[in-house]
């Protein structure tokens, strides 16, 4: 039987649900196979490239990892997310050692890696402090909006369950205010993204605004566009 495409599971869960949480899912995925691009646009020369080339291919061999072990045939998944948290270590490593020259490019690196093992605070924290330290790319913009909007859903997740009603409006009002408004705003930071790319980076932000005809339209545009990350 051919596999349920990206494109039919978005449109089938934004029908059901109406929510925010319909297409998080796959965010991370995409994030990951950004990772390798973002890593090689913001140094140029030197020992700065090599660094990041370095690091690039330490991002792509975590993602293809753990996306060939998600693939396969249920099983667990334990020694891919070790290899992965070995990789990560390995890139600490790395920045103690050759210091602030692989600052930026290591903690986007790292945060990638915390996405692929779906920890999206530590993600949060490795993005954020490679953002500070001036690592500002498209692609890393996009793993920002990307991490906040997983943290986002999870909490809101969470506030749902909150039986009285008055605390679960103020829970949501302020999950809103730290989570999902920088999630928009880091994504719409992400310009600079191939126009598929950009597509569906405007259906993250609808769907997050909750302009459900509109997310999906964009999907779709993204998806005619950029069809290989959609498989």
């Amino acid at each position: 039987a051919r596999p349920i495409t990206w494109s039919y599971r978005l449109q089938t869960k934004i029908r059901k649900h109406k929510t925010v949480a319909a297409i998080l899912a796959i965010s991370s995925l995409l994030a990951m196979l950004l990772g390798g691009i973002g890593l090689f646009s913001w140094w140029r020369s030197g020992q700065r490239i090599k660094v990041a080339q370095e690091f690039a291919q330490t991002v792509e061999n975590m993602e293809t990892r753990m996306r060939i072990a998600r693939m396969a045939p249920l099983h667990n998944l334990n020694e891919d997310k070790k290899l992965v948290d070995e990789k990560i270590a390995a890139i600490k490593q790395r920045i103690q050692e050759a210091g602030s020259i692989t600052e930026g490019p290591g903690y986007y690196a790292i945060g990638q890696g915390y996405i692929e093992l779906s920890d999206f605070e530590q993600a949060k924290e490795s993005l954020q402090k490679a953002w500070n330290l001036g690592y500002r790319t498209p692609q890393n913009a996009y793993a920002l909006g990307i991490t906040f909007g997983q943290l986002y859903q999870q909490k809101l997740e969470a506030a749902q369950r909150i039986e009285n009603q008055a605390q679960k409006e103020a829970a949501i009002k302020e999950i809103k205010a730290k989570y999902r408004q920088p999630a928009l705003d880091y994504l719409r930071k992400s310009e600079g993204l191939e126009q598929g790319l950009q597509d569906y980076v405007g259906g993250l932000i609808a769907l997050y605004e909750e302009k459900y005809d509109e997310a999906l339209q964009k999907a779709k545009s993204a998806q005619q566009k950029s069809w290989w990350l959609f498989e």
